[in-house]
């Protein structure tokens, strides 16, 4: 192999490098963003205590007038 063919591949090889790095980091997301839902977890309190707050905040709506339904 020549010098200039040398210099040709290693030209080559980081010029695809930045396309590499992108296809690397979108596997890596992909891969986090699967993982975290495939390990979501319900919470039933969390739902209780929401549910509660949106009652206290229709109520209140409607204390003001505020039409919420």
């Amino acid at each position: 192999m020549t010098r200039a063919q040398q210099t040709l591949s290693i030209a080559l090889l980081l010029s695809s490098l930045p396309f590499w790095a992108l296809v690397s980091f979108g596997s890596y997301l992909l891969f986090k963003l699967g993982f975290g839902v495939f390990t979501f977890n319900d919470v039933p309190a969390a739902h209780d205590e929401l549910m509660t707050e949106i009652e206290l905040a229709r109520t209140d709506l409607r204390a003001k007038g505020v039409d919420v339904d």
